[in-house]
C-alpha cells in the first residue's frame, strides 16, 4: 500500500517536490501527532510538512515506514537514528521511540557519546 499508494486518502507533502501518498486510517491509529491532524480537519487530503522536516525526509521515511509495517531498518549512524527518536516521540509512536533508544544505546562508543549527549540534553526528550 505504501509503495504504490493504492487507495491513499492524504498526500504527505515532504519538500517542494516530494509528496507521498499514505492512508489517513493507518497514520491516525499509530500516532497521536497524525490523529490530532485528522481530528481537527477530517476532509483533510493534503498535508504539507516541508518545512517540519527539512532535510528529515528520508528519516521521516523510515517512520512511515514503521508506521505501516511495524518494522524499522535502523541508520547506521547514532545521530541519524536520534533524529528518528526526535521524530518518533513528536509524533508520539511510543514503541518506536523505544526501540530507538535501544538501538541508540548499542551504537553509542567513546567518539559518538559526548555529542549524543549535548543533542539529548538540547532536545526536548529529557529533563
Amino acid at each position: 500500500m505504501i509503495l504504490d499508494g493504492t487507495y491513499s486518502d492524504l498526500v504527505l507533502k515532504l519538500g517542494k517536490e516530494e509528496t507521498l501518498d499514505v492512508h489517513k486510517c493507518i497514520l491516525s491509529c499509530r500516532s497521536l501527532k497524525f490523529d490530532s491532524y485528522f481530528d481537527k480537519d477530517p476532509n483533510l487530503t493534503i498535508l504539507d510538512l516541508a518545512n517540519e522536516l527539512e532535510g528529515k525526509t528520508e528519516i521521516f521515511k523510515l517512520l512511515i515506514h514503521f508506521l505501516y509495517s511495524g518494522e524499522i531498518i535502523f541508520p547506521s549512524k547514532a545521530e541519524q537514528v536520534f533524529e528518528l527518536l526526535k521524530l518518533s516521540y513528536s509524533y508520539s509512536v511510543k514503541d518506536l521511540v523505544e526501540f530507538c533508544e535501544d538501538d541508540l544505546v548499542h551504537k553509542l562508543n567513546v567518539d559518538n557519546l559526548l555529542e549524543m549527549m549535548l543533542k539529548m540534553e538540547k532536545s526536548d526528550l529529557i529533563s
